[in-house]
């Protein structure tokens, strides 16, 4: 039996990508610097291509330029300048503590879950495979999740210096990038749209960069029982020791 996708999957598949924030973000990225390419080769930018003659396709040797370009921009500087905003960023929130995060924050484990840590442990102390596993999943898990997490801000950024440097490309006063036109379809109403795209690149890239500390967990209803009664256990002394 074919287990090929068909084309109605490919099509759905085709529907569902630009919901998905790294591929809409690379999308992204991509339109803008090829608008900057065209503002500074032709004078015209993405949303006057029917006005550049001869086509823009046709110039080859344009379009490998952009090619190489776009490489370097995406492959190199913008990695290098995700890594020195991302040190300057956490040096801010360093020196303003009080600024950046809440003190009334109270850890309190979940029920079924212990400590990573923990469950780790009892996996080498039994000497249990089976266990270990399950600490190795979990820990691959977590680490595809924090560099996923990772990446897409270094896209968010990507996108938001791309964005900044198609803004400010101005070539004549016949060229017109992107976002300049998207600031003129939403005329009096560009000053919100600009704010709304700030807030929500600084909260893209809080919450990639700097999320918030939660101590790691696994579900073991086991462990966390003894855990527990332990835990009680301590307290009901520390109790009598007071009284």
């Amino acid at each position: 039996m074919d287990s090929s996708p068909t084309v109605l999957e490919k099509g759905i598949e085709l529907l569902e990508r630009p919901w998905t924030a790294q591929w809409a973000l690379q999308m992204t990225c991509l339109i803008l610097f090829v608008d900057i390419a065209m503002i500074l080769h032709f004078n015209k930018g993405i949303s006057q291509w029917s006005e550049i003659s001869p086509p823009p396709q046709s110039d080859i040797g344009w379009i490998a330029l952009t090619i190489v370009a776009f490489s370097l921009f995406a492959g190199i500087i913008i990695p290098a300048l995700s890594i020195l905003l991302s040190q300057i960023i956490h040096q801010i929130i360093i020196w303003m503590p009080n600024f950046f995060s809440s003190s009334d924050y109270s850890y309190q484990r979940h029920s079924g879950n212990v400590p990573v840590g923990a469950f780790r442990d009892l996996a080498l102390l039994e000497k249990n495979e089976f266990l270990y596993r399950l600490y190795e999943i979990h820990q691959q898990k977590q680490s595809y999740w924090r560099k996923s997490r990772k990446q897409l801000g270094n896209y968010t950024i990507t996108v938001a210096i791309a964005a900044l440097a198609d803004w400010l490309t101005f070539s004549g006063n016949d060229s017109v990038s992107l976002i300049n036109a998207l600031i003129q379809l939403f005329g009096s109403s560009a000053g919100l749209f600009i704010s709304v795209i700030i807030l929500s690149i600084l909260s893209m890239l809080k919450w990639a960069w700097f999320p918030p500390y939660t101590p790691e967990e696994i579900y073991y209803p086991p462990l966390d029982q003894e855990l527990r009664k332990e835990e009680q256990k301590r307290t009901h002394q520390n109790e009598n020791i007071l009284y």
